[in-house]
């Protein structure tokens, strides 16, 4: 018997071996990708371990019973595949269970662990279907799903970041192996789809008019991309006026590279802004000028509070480093939003951001700044001598010159401090940003160039960013080992800021620019209820409006943050320990030039009555107004629009031709004044009736009642953030 306990010993310890190995692999496997090799693993052989241990059993046993050893190893391989499918040879082994106690436990035990690791598999294998199908139901039915399309690591992260309170995410994919595991690993559920998107999504999922259907495409490729937006925009078109609205119908947000902006744009276009375009890049540098705008650590000596604009000895600049498709968006969406304006012998003044560019390729030639922001110098070169045809032609948004060369080059430290360094009695303020290379390289110069801002005693007016889009290595080791003691800040981490899908579908900064949009429309349709003022911009928003009518709201909200801290202020979410300060921000807002309300009110908005004569007092409402129409002009610049000519300002249209990218409103804010007395002229109507001034004045006028409905407050800025 000694020979048969010890034989049942090494059984016994082969099977804890195999349950402790089984159970530690999936436990102590590293995050998703560890757990879900665990799994697969299991499934393509490692559920067959413990069967090993049941062939040396039975031997004993059929050896026990009589049998030679040749034929009892046999016989023994024969049990031990009956065993794989439950069918327990209990006969052959009863003898040597009677006989020997510590046989039959260990037996028992393989017995156990069998009918344990059936189940195991079986659920392994039918578990994720289970899941997968209970999910997809539930899916179906939901008020609000997310079906993101394409299999990949980007899409995975975007459905992992829908939240089962916001709505229920699906991943549509065509049929890879992996998917079903990924999907059930993030507890989200796939359906497998071929032919056409659109007639998938009307066959699968009804009532699309009276529900909330968003639709993520990012397949890796922007030709595929394309052609879904093709098939989505059919669907689209096919829903009736009464779906649009703007939280019920079909929205697309289709992936696409910057260089390929126009061919998206088209699809946006014909949809209506149903489908829009998401250009990575633009998330990123949104993300940018949100976080760190560019009034953040101005303090007294940069901004005068009392009058809401920067000190005229302060030299404002902004360096980029590399000029790839990050920094190209971030330029665009900078210059669009980082507008100031200074007090110049009595006068509001354009005070204009320098931008300097150091890349080793010839970065000024670009097709995409060439069909944006450079229109505007060509058309003024253009329109040369006829001056006198157009009102009053606004400065350029910003001041932009280019340095080529390499960040190896003996002279790049030499350019780049020149750059920084007061001139002439100047007090410099700077912004310097890395995004030339990899995540090592940009981390690699950052910390180099933070060195050389110590030595140059340049540290407290120049304030470093590096672009590091992992967020893991921003997160454990930049933010821990370098920003605090090396003074920079990190951007462009794309796990939270691009494959996120509040990123994505924009719901923050979308629903604040519908806000924005309804005040605006409320103004428009003086007169009008609650009804006819939402039904008007629904018409608006998802009928006549162009792709840059919809982000020009946005960029006007992206824009309060930088607008609050020249007052000395700020906003945060509701939740915030700060104390709320909107009375005291009202107070210095309005001072001397306060606000004429009517009593009445519209979506829980004050009613406000403009008249011309009030934009004449100097004021600080109206400095903000001179700069928001100054962030006006530049948004539209940035977007390639040029001035419309007086003669097309008389037409019925008053020259606003966004078809063709033109604007009669782009003129400084004096000529805002003849562009109303033109159209009152060709209209028959009153100048008080043809102003569009107010619409400069509405945005900081209704600031708290905007922010306060999207769940922010006004509080007064931290002090350190003025250091």
């Amino acid at each position: 018997m000694s020979f048969t306990n010890t034989v049942s010993a090494i059984c016994l310890v082969y099977m804890a071996a195999v349950v402790v190995f089984t159970v530690m692999s999936v436990a102590c496997a590293p995050g998703r990708k560890g757990k879900l090799r665990a799994l697969k693993n299991f499934k393509r052989g490692k559920f067959i371990l413990i069967y090993a241990a049941a062939i040396p059993l039975y031997w004993l046993a059929h050896t026990f019973n009589g049998e030679p050893v040749g034929g009892a190893l046999l016989l023994a391989i024969k049990s031990c595949v009956d065993i794989v499918v439950l069918k327990y040879d209990y006969s052959s082994a009863a003898a040597l269970m009677q006989a020997n106690t510590f046989y039959r436990i260990v037996i028992d035990i393989c017995f156990v662990l069998v009918a344990v690791n059936a189940v195991v598999f079986v659920l392994t294998l039918v578990g994720e279907r289970l899941f997968n199908f209970f999910a997809n139901r539930r899916s179906l039915r939901a008020e609000k799903v997310y079906l993101v399309v394409g299999y990949n690591e980007q899409n995975l992260a975007v459905l992992r970041s829908v939240k089962k309170e916001t709505g229920r995410a699906i991943l549509l994919c065509g049929g890879e192996k992996e998917a079903e595991d990924d999907a059930f690993l993030a507890k989200r559920s796939y359906m497998r789809w071929n032919g056409s998107l659109d007639a998938f999504i009307e066959k699968r999922f009804k009532k699309l008019a009276e529900r909330s259907v968003h639709v993520v495409v990012n397949t890796g490729k922007d030709e595929e991309n394309l052609i879904l937006c093709k098939q989505l925009s059919r669907l689209i078109q096919k829903l009736n006026d009464a779906a649009l609205s703007e939280d019920r119908g079909v929205f697309v947000y289709a992936f696409g590279a910057p260089e390929n902006t126009s061919a998206f744009v088209h699809f946006v276009e014909k949809s209506k802004g149903r489908i829009r375009f998401v250009n990575k890049y633009r998330l990123v540098a949104g993300d940018f000028v949100s976080k760190y705008p560019y009034t953040m650590y101005m303090g007294e000596r940069e901004l005068d509070f009392e009058h809401a604009v920067v000190r005229q000895e302060v030299s404002l600049g902004v360096v980029f480093i590399g000029f790839g498709k990050a920094n190209q968006s971030l330029f665009l969406t900078s210059a669009a939003n980082d507008q100031f304006v200074t007090r110049q012998n009595g006068q509001i003044v354009q005070k204009a951001v320098r931008y300097t560019v150091f890349d080793r390729k010839d970065s000024h030639n670009d097709k995409n700044l060439n069909h944006s922001y450079f229109r505007y110098r060509e058309a003024l070169r253009e329109i040369g001598e006829h001056e006198e045809d157009y009102l009053p032609l606004p400065p350029e948004p910003a001041d932009i010159s280019f340095v080529r060369t390499d960040i190896n080059d003996n002279k790049f430290y030499r350019a780049l401090r020149e750059c920084l360094s007061a001139k002439g009695g100047e007090l410099p303020y700077n912004y310097v940003i890395i995004a030339f290379g990899s995540d090592m390289e940009n981390l690699d110069l950052a910390d180099k160039i933070s060195a050389k801002l110590k030595e140059w005693e340049l540290s407290d007016t120049t304030h470093l960013f590096v672009k590091i889009r992992s967020a893991r290595l921003s997160e454990q080791v930049v933010a821990r080992e370098y920003a605090e003691e090396d003074g920079f800040r990190t951007f462009g981490e794309e796990d939270r800021v691009v494959y996120d899908i509040e990123r994505i579908a924009g719901e923050a900064a979308e629903q604040m620019a519908w806000r924005r949009h309804l005040a605006y429309t409320a103004e428009y349709e003086r007169g009008a209820s609650a009804e006819a003022v939402r039904a008007a911009a629904l018409a608006g928003w998802y009928g006549r409006f162009r792709q840059l009518q919809r982000e020009a709201n946005i960029f006007a909200c992206l824009s309060l943050r930088s607008k609050l801290n020249m007052l000395g202020f700020d906003y945060a979410p509701i939740s915030d320990a700060r104390p709320a300060a909107e009375e005291e921000f009202m107070e210095k807002y309005t001072a001397g030039d306060p606000i004429r309300y009517t009593g009445g009110e519209l979506n829980g908005k004050k009613l406000i009555e403009y008249r011309n004569e009030d934009f004449e007092r100097d004021s600080v409402r109206k400095t903000f107004a001179v700069q928001e129409h100054q962030r006006w002009n530049a948004c539209m610049i940035s977007h390639g629009v040029i001035p419309s000519s007086k003669e097309a300002i008389a037409r019925p249209d008053r020259g606003k031709r966004l078809d063709i990218r033109r604007h009669g409103c782009l003129t400084t804010f004096e000529g805002l004044k003849e562009y109303a007395r033109i159209v009152a002229g060709s209209s028959g109507k009153t100048e008080e009736q043809t102003d569009v001034i107010r619409y400069d004045y509405q945005l900081m006028d209704d600031a708290a009642w905007l922010l306060s409905s999207n769940g922010y407050k006004i509080v007064r800025r931290a002090e350190e953030d003025k250091k």
